[in-house]
């Protein structure tokens, strides 16, 4: 059963927001449909800031960051390409990392999993979901969004220098930050670094589906992601779900054709503690064009 934990921002980080250019780009924001969304949000009135400088880090120069007037540290998005080649993904990002970082939720973590396994932290890490697809940074760079309820955090990496991954809090829409061990949050962000491991790349076991094996899967039939993963199945009087967060439970595939495609998983509510996950069969049947889903026990 997965825990919520609940953190806000400070008056500080929220009165910031406004000084990074508000570029439309919805595709990577998602909310959870179960609880309330915490998104940063401001009424401040916008002033006109100078021309941001290019961020004198160098790790953070792999983003495209600029540091404006204020001294916050904001993303130029503009130079951000969408990428949804996941084998170019798996190339760079998948293994496993070590190193100084934290999530708030898991002060103490140092290892990080990236790959196709149940191991992975998409599926380990209580409460951390990644953010739609990826990016080409525009400066020889790839980098990805998680979500927590602490907020957002970019994760990246450069393709000269492949073992090695960066992790910062923040987003494409509002300045990066960084917290103390007090819990005090501060504009200055802090880059967390780790370095990739030499142990060999887990494999997935009895046709586990990844979060990266569903979004192929969504692109390759085109079924919305949506669809795939966001369940919900009543049971004595209670409603079950599956989501892409809290409630991710393993997705394994049954079978596969051009027309049907049938997934095991377990369907469960975090609010109902005394409710256990129950596993459910999801088929997927194409007819006239479309995707039509239905949902029973297995």
């Amino acid at each position: 059963m997965k825990k919520i934990i609940v953190t806000a921002l400070t008056v500080t980080l929220l009165l910031s927001v406004t000084a990074c250019e508000n570029v439309s780009d919805e595709s990577y924001v998602q909310t959870d449909p179960h609880t309330e969304e915490s998104n940063i949000t401001t009424t401040a009135e916008e002033t006109v800031q100078a021309a941001p400088s290019v961020a004198d880090e160098p790790e953070l120069s792999l983003l495209n960051c600029r540091t404006n007037e204020d001294g916050t540290y904001c993303i130029d998005q503009t130079t951000w390409n969408s990428s949804d080649d996941y084998e170019l993904f798996r190339e760079y990002f998948f293994g496993t990392w070590e190193g100084s970082f934290r999530f708030p939720e898991y002060p103490e973590q140092k290892r990080l999993i990236i790959d196709d396994t149940e191991k992975s932290f998409v599926m380990t890490e209580t409460g951390i979901r990644m953010l739609n697809g990826f990016y080409e940074t525009g400066v020889h760079a790839l980098a990805f969004m998680i979500g927590s309820d602490s907020g957002s955090a970019i994760i990246w990496i450069s393709l000269d220098e492949p073992d090695t991954i960066y992790m910062v809090w923040g987003d494409m829409t509002s300045p990066l930050w960084s917290r103390n061990e007090s819990g005090a949050y501060s504009t200055a962000p802090v880059v967390y670094t780790l370095r990739k491991t030499d142990e060999p790349l887990n494999e997935p076991e009895g046709n586990f589906l990844s979060i990266f094996r569903l979004r192929e899967m969504a692109q390759e039939y085109g079924i919305d992601f949506g669809s795939l993963v966001n369940i919900e199945y009543e049971s004595d009087g209670t409603t079950l779900y599956h989501d892409d967060w809290y409630q991710l439970y393993p997705m394994y595939l049954v079978s596969k054709s051009d027309n049907e495609i049938i997934i095991r998983t377990s369907v469960g509510n975090v609010y109902e503690t005394e409710k256990e996950p129950i596993e459910v069969l999801c088929t997927f049947e194409k007819a006239e064009g479309e995707w039509n889903r239905s949902v029973e026990l297995f």
